[in-house]
């Protein structure tokens, strides 16, 4: 397996969330992860009643961040001590 995906609706607000995306340490820095997520954003865009989709991320994952940013996701202004929250408006 190379990686693994989630994401859906979240019950508390009501926004696609993408929660967990994984690939495995033999195939990262392959562009598996960039595709993986072009793939999830084009289904969830398809979902014509909602118009925006979050994300989390720890602090010290610049790479992910990275990629976040690159697919277009801008941070937002919440975060905790673990975590920064971005967000992609479609």
């Amino acid at each position: 397996m190379v990686g693994f995906l989630m994401h859906c609706i979240d019950a508390d607000d009501g926004q696609h969330w993408i929660y967990r995306l994984m690939i495995a340490d033999a195939y990262q820095g392959k562009g598996y992860a960039y595709e993986a997520m072009k793939l999830v954003l084009a289904e969830i865009r398809a979902d014509r009643t909602r118009d925006r989709v979050y994300l989390d991320c720890k602090h010290e994952n610049t790479a992910a961040q990275k990629l976040y940013e690159k697919l277009g996701f801008k941070r937002t202004d919440e975060f905790d001590d673990k975590e920064v929250y971005y967000r992609l408006d479609y």
